[in-house]
């Protein structure tokens, strides 16, 4: 994880934390380089603790070679994003008990060890009820997530209990003082700048408008997008939440996944305003805006979480409608982050970080049932199967394929697949859905194998690897003499060394090639009859580029045809676009592309304010792709 992530922690308010890590204990956690004289970066640290022989194990485990930065960097930021995302779970819980400070769990008193801060993580957090190893934690719902799941450095590796902290103060008075900052912390940690592309604020605006294009095309209505009272007055409320439900946006370049949480939060806010205005809202709906991700008043204060009539009163059956109201929110945020949004990064780190973005706002709207325990928490849809890891500029096989084609090394016959595909996209059942996943999974892992097999290391690897068997079979064993029996030994042990290294080689090959296959991983957008591709609603993306080099101009470039090619004709394009775009020679193809396969709506130029590292300004540009 690149420090610009841990970053973003400092942004999220632990300034106070930060300066007393500094001070009392000799820590940073935000910089490989110490910002005074005797202190040292959690980089560092994690570092220092990756011993020679546990780097070494690591590389065994998971078959590739790997950078000691690489570990040291990636633990820290699993750590802090685990923390960060319970501190939102701890915020929203004492909001919800009307401010009651009982219900927090970060803190000292709570947690006053390390190792207590990993059984939170691993044996508390994901588990409920008597599944869990502690009682210490009952107030606190359960939150079952992949993060809280052991990351595969942490299994053989170092873990937060086992860090070498300085012994300047107890490693107790440390942990106090993370807690503590963290404690101070109000603002959702998902609507905070990011360090890489654009900012919050205009990516919301940016995805709204996208998809209000979208909508007007599909509805036939002509209207200014900022208009939005005109389209919910004069058409059928079924018709449009029909199109609002079944609308899928992708994002072939996530990075830290602000362009996909303003498409979250416009679909929550166009589902609660067409319900308002198709006259499905409750009494308590009418009352209640959505706006910046959050549920808020017409005044704009925060939208309460109970209801309370007189002093000390109750109102139980307004505190009814409350809930429904966030049950609704919640269960339509969920429902968005199952099945509409898509992404890809290749980085593994920005990957985790739009993770992270998502869930917390989907956690802000969260509801507890106080009469049935704090375990009523809903479930958080597990992003794994929309948000994936690869380069989406490299495929094998291009998106014109035949499916029959594409299936034949995998051993599977047409007919069983796209039932699986009927069954993914038609099916409400979650047993009937992992189920299907569970087959496209498997053809991902053939996949896979398919491709390692056809490297030459690996031709080579198992041709030594036949060798060393016969080798070690006592009917081949000729050595008589012991100056034979030497020269033996120490051939073998040449074999055996050429064979590690081709095992790394092979592995490295595989990562390097890190080909996505769209119609392996989303089989939402694929035609369940035929199984062709048919393609994505809207494409929604800012390819990233921190230095103008020729490299990165052509991805660039690429990544505009791409999203030509990944979106439905009569789709819609929203792109962040370097500003030179439509005057660099560099872009002429893309352009040409562009020009030619789809009409441009609306064009506006940004300057690179706010963009991270970014030094240069963008053009936003909205296109809809011809039929």
């Amino acid at each position: 994880m690149s420090i610009g992530y841990l970053k973003e922690a400092k942004r999220a308010g632990m300034d106070a934390v930060a300066e007393n890590l500094s001070k009392g204990f000799g820590i940073t956690i935000w910089g490989q380089k110490a910002p005074e004289a005797g202190t040292q970066s959690l980089l560092a640290l994690c570092q220092k603790a990756l011993k020679p022989d546990v780097l070494k194990g690591l590389e065994t485990k998971v078959g590739y070679p790997l950078q000691r930065k690489e570990v040291a960097q990636s633990l820290p930021s699993h750590w802090l994003y685990r923390l960060l995302l319970m501190r939102q779970l701890e915020h929203q819980l004492v909001q919800w008990h009307g401010g009651d400070k009982a219900y927090r769990f970060l803190t000292p008193q709570q947690i006053d060890s390390w190792e207590q801060l990993e059984q939170l993580f691993f044996e508390v957090m994901p588990r409920a009820g008597e599944d869990r190893s502690t009682r210490a934690f009952s107030m606190t719902p359960a939150l079952p997530l992949p993060l809280f799941e052991k990351h595969v450095f942490e299994e053989d590796s170092i873990s937060v209990s086992s860090m070498p902290f300085p012994k300047k103060q107890g490693s107790k008075d440390l942990l106090a003082t993370v807690l503590q900052g963290l404690g101070k912390m109000n603002a959702p940690f998902s609507q905070r700048p990011s360090p890489q592309g654009p900012p919050q604020e205009l990516a919301t605006s940016f995805a709204q408008k996208a998809m209000a294009l979208w909508l007007q095309n599909k509805l036939n209505v002509e209207c200014d997008s900022q208009e939005w009272a005109k389209i919910y007055k004069t058409l059928p409320s079924n018709e449009v939440m029909h199109y609002l439900d079944q609308m899928t946006i992708c994002d072939p370049a996530a990075g830290g996944g602000q362009v996909l949480q303003g498409a979250f939060e416009g679909l929550l806010a166009a589902r609660h305003e067409w319900a308002y205005f198709g006259q499905r809202a409750t009494p308590a709906m009418k009352r209640v805006c959505f706006r910046d991700g959050t549920l808020q008043t017409k005044k704009g204060e925060a939208f309460p979480y109970q209801v309370t009539a007189g002093p000390g009163g109750y109102n139980r059956q307004a505190n009814k409608e409350v809930q429904r109201v966030y049950e609704a929110f919640f269960a339509n945020g969920a429902h968005t982050l199952a099945r509409q949004l898509f992404g890809v990064s290749s980085s593994a780190e920005a990957l985790a970080q739009s993770k992270l973005r998502l869930w917390s706002a989907l956690l802000r709207l969260a509801h507890y049932d106080a009469a049935s325990g704090l375990e009523e928490l809903p479930a958080i849809p597990d992003l794994a199967h929309h948000l994936c890891h690869g380069d989406t500029l490299h495929s094998r096989f291009n998106l014109e394929t035949h499916l029959a084609k594409m299936l034949k090394g995998n051993k599977l016959r047409l007919g069983v697949y796209l039932s699986a595909i009927r069954m993914y996209q038609n099916s409400a059942s979650p047993a009937a859905r992992a189920e299907a996943r569970g087959i496209f999974t498997d053809m991902q892992k053939n996949f896979r194998m398919e491709l390692r097999r056809s490297l030459p290391a690996y031709q080579r690897l198992k041709r030594l690897e036949n060798m060393q068997s016969l080798e070690a079979n006592p009917l081949f064993d000729f050595a008589q003499t012991p100056e034979d029996q030497g020269k033996a030994i120490l051939k073998a042990e040449q074999l055996r060394q050429k064979i590690a290294r081709l095992r790394l080689q092979v592995a490295g090959e595989l990562m390097a090639h890190q080909t996505f296959e769209w119609r392996y991983q989303f089989p939402e957008i694929l035609n369940p009859q035929d199984g062709s591709f048919q393609g994505f609603d809207l494409l929604m993306t800012c390819p990233p580029e921190e230095e103008a080099t020729a490299e990165e101009r052509q991805r660039c470039g690429q990544l505009v045809e791409l999203c030509l090619r990944l979106v439905k004709p009569d789709g819609f394009l929203a792109l962040m676009l370097p500003d030179d775009f439509f005057r660099n020679k560099a872009y002429r193809t893309a352009v040409r592309a562009l020009e030619n396969q789809a009409i441009i709506h609306e064009t506006q130029e940004v300057d690179g304010d706010g963009f991270g590292s970014l030094v240069t300004g963008k053009v936003l540009v909205w296109a809809e792709k011809e039929k």
